[in-house]
């Protein structure tokens, strides 16, 4: 058989293949499984295997490569306020935060740098005035508004 077609190439570039597929997906089961298949591949390069042999450690490892891998990955999640919020409503993300205003809030009105644009933010008092540079906290959200409170910081 030529050597470009030895089945532990095969093996191998399967699982490289399926790694780097996994970048564009989400997820990480697709790594576990290429994971699987290099692991295979190494193992028909060092033993002479049958193909039902090399398909069957493929599935093995596959599975508990899957299996462990998730319970790995349970145990490393990041508990993070943010991972309960509804990612069809990405505002969610900026309650809690602090801000500082763009320019003079008049009548509960006024604007603020939030990562990369500026945003009209809104006060819960209508008449609240504040000054260029205050801080805000980002309390809720009204119909698609940032609604915001004066930031007071304790020392």
């Amino acid at each position: 058989m030529p050597e470009a077609f030895q089945s532990h190439h095969i093996w191998l570039s399967l699982g490289i293949a399926l790694i780097i597929f996994e970048l564009f997906v989400p997820g990480t089961f697709l790594a576990f499984i290429g994971i699987a298949a290099i692991i295979t591949g190494f193992l028909v390069y060092l033993f002479e295997l049958s193909l039902n042999t090399q398909l069957f450690m493929f599935a093995l490892f596959g599975f508990l490569f899957v299996i462990i891998g998730r319970l790995v990955l349970k145990k490393l999640k990041v508990k993070d306020k943010r991972l309960n919020v509804d990612v069809s409503n990405r505002l969610q993300y900026l309650l809690g935060e602090v801000i500082v205003l763009e320019n003079k809030m008049e009548d509960g009105v006024a604007q603020a740098r939030i990562a990369d644009g500026i945003w009209t933010v809104y006060a819960q008092d209508n008449n609240l005035s504040l000054p260029v540079g205050s801080k805000v906290k980002i309390i809720s959200l009204s119909n698609g508004k940032l609604i915001v409170e004066p930031f007071i910081e304790y020392r």
